[in-house]
Order: C-alpha cells, then structure tokens, then sequence
C-alpha cells in the first residue's frame, strides 16, 4: 500500500483514538479502519489491558464471572500495559488494579493492529508528510507513535479467566523491616543483615502480583464470593416479598 493510500481521516482518526478513546472516536476508527488489509487486523498472540476498577466493576469481574466490554485499547506488551497510567492506582483512591489478558483475538474483532501500522514504513512516511494537517497531532501521535505496542478490539465481555494479575499495596518500611527480621530469625535464629533488610525495601509500595500469586488471591476470594451471592439472592427474595 502506497503512503498516499493512507488518507488524511485514517491518519486523524488513530491519532484521535491514541489522545483518548470515546464512542465517538472508536465509531470513526472502525469506519476508518475497516478497508486496510488484513495485515493491520490479524497477527495477535497474546496481548493485554489495564483497567481500574470501582468495587462494583470489581464484583462483576471475580464475582459474576463477567464485565462488559466495547471497543478498547489492548498492548501486546505486559511491562506497558503494568505502567499504563502511571501503573498500579493508588492506595485509597477507590480502584483496585486489574491486568487482563486474551489470546488469539478473532480477525473480525480487531478493529486495528496499531502496532503493525507503526512497522510500516508507508504509513510512517504518510503521518509526517501529513502531521501539520492533523488536528491534535503532538497529544496524539506525535506523541505516542508505536510506544505503547496497541492493538485496539472490540469484544462484548471479559471473564474472571483472563485475569492475568491484580494490583497492590506492600505494608510500610517499619512493617516490612519487622516482618524480615522475623522471617529470619525463626529460619536461622539471628536478625536480618543490612543486606536482606535493602532486599526488603525494594518491595515497598505498589506492585503486580505474578500470575501464581493473582491466582492464589482469586481462589480464596472464591469462598467469599459464594457466601455474598447467597446474600444478594436473600436480600433479592425479600425485596420481592415487601
């Protein structure tokens, strides 16, 4: 495809959609993108996608096995999408961090493989001889460009299943460094070195949990979330009967 191929539109609706996404702007981007080749629609392995969410989107993920989705930006790179917005929300704010992941993405769901319309050098050539007339160009992609390895797909749901890891908090310095010296000393009946208490403070502050860990937490979340839907479904049954 030759970079005059590339059409003004196309270019402002993928640097409208890197700005930010809204209904308006994935509706363009799905017109826009739905004469490439198939080359910019298929070719997904594996990718993923921050969300923050409130705790009743929390409830809807882990409890009712299902939150919906739309058209959505996607990365095929873990480490992207763990510092997405400044990486794990903070504590107190209300979110709980959540990286979810799909594999192997039907063609017909992907409205565009950004991250293959980057690689082209036809494309690339058309966005800069195009750049001045983009409306929003340096907050879109002038800024982003391929950076962030996006993949944008439309999809109806996701489920508890693709949960690939949930965001935390660690204790503070003080807990951290009591809870070392104690691990070591009922292991080796000493105090911890300088050395392992620098380890411990390496660990401070927001973090993923690995896949193992995030599974571990879903499992005894399980047990409660049996006990909550038999409350809801009493609460449900006797507001029926009022």
């Amino acid at each position: 495809m030759a970079a005059n191929k590339f059409k003004l539109p196309l270019l402002q609706a993928v640097s409208d959609w890197q700005r930010s996404s809204t209904p308006k702007r994935s509706a363009e981007l799905k017109e826009q993108c739905a004469s490439l080749p198939d080359k910019f629609r298929t070719g997904v392995k594996r990718c993923y996608r921050q969300v923050g969410l409130t705790k009743g989107f929390v409830w809807d993920l882990i409890a009712d096995e299902c939150l919906k989705e739309k058209v959505s930006s996607w990365t095929l790179s873990l480490p992207v999408a763990m510092t997405f917005k400044n990486g794990v929300p903070p504590q107190g704010g209300g979110y709980q961090g959540v990286i979810v992941m799909t594999e192997r993405p039907a063609s017909e769901r992907i409205i565009v493989n950004i991250n293959r319309l980057y690689k082209d050098h036809d494309f690339l050539a058309a966005m800069e001889a195009n750049k001045a007339s983009i409306t929003g160009y340096t907050e879109g992609a002038g800024r982003y460009k391929g950076s962030q390895q996006e993949i944008v797909i439309e999809m109806d749901t996701v489920s508890k299943s693709q949960i690939r890891s949930l965001g935390g908090h660690s204790s503070d310095l003080n807990e951290l460094t009591q809870l070392a010296h104690i691990s070591i000393y009922f292991q080796f009946g000493r105090l911890a070195t300088p050395q392992e208490l620098a380890h411990a403070a390496t660990l401070v502050g927001p973090s993923w949990l690995s896949q193992a860990a995030t599974r571990r937490v879903l499992e005894r979340v399980d047990v409660y979330t049996e006990v909550l839907r038999e409350v809801k479904r009493l609460q449900a049954q006797a507001g029926m009967a009022v």
